[in-house]
């Protein structure tokens, strides 16, 4: 590793806009060398810049795009690897899932506990527009956990 920089070199690299360990891998050298000679020939590195301190982080990271999107590492990769994808299609498919996710208030449960018997699974799922499925899951939750309490306060 005894290759040396000259100014042409340096700035042609540099240009493309890359970061300085690549850049320095590129040019031959250690990435020490060249962050020293661009501070000693006063260069403005244009590239991907570093980010060592503490709270700082790369925007363009998969882990801060996840974060940014408000869903979790798990549900993308369980999308890229279920359905083959790349990173940015399995996002948009897991924020267009939670975005078509239907969560029930306070008021829809007590209303599918009291009028389940009366009215039947079907009929209280067509009310609110929501799949039979998601009726009877909320039924059984409910009771489940009612039925819980009841144990614990024996």
């Amino acid at each position: 590793m005894n290759i040396k920089l000259t100014m042409d070199k340096v700035l042609e690299i540099e240009a493309h806009g890359l970061s300085v360990t690549k850049s320095a891998y590129l040019l031959g050298v250690h990435p020490t060398t060249l962050l020293k000679y661009t501070v000693r020939e006063n260069i403005h590195w244009r590239g991907k810049k570093a980010f060592t301190k503490a709270g700082e982080v790369n925007p363009e990271s998969y882990r801060q795009q996840i974060k940014n999107q408000g869903v979790t590492l798990s549900a993308v990769n369980s999308q890229m690897y279920r359905n083959n994808l790349k990173f940015d299609d399995a996002v948009a498919k897991v924020v267009c899932l939670k975005k078509q996710r239907q969560y029930l208030t306070k008021s829809q449960s007590d209303f599918i506990v009291e009028n389940y018997k009366k009215m039947g699974c079907k009929a209280v799922a067509e009310h609110f527009g929501i799949p039979v499925s998601r009726v009877k899951c909320r039924y059984n939750y409910v009771i489940y956990v009612q039925r819980k309490k009841e144990a614990l306060s024996k």
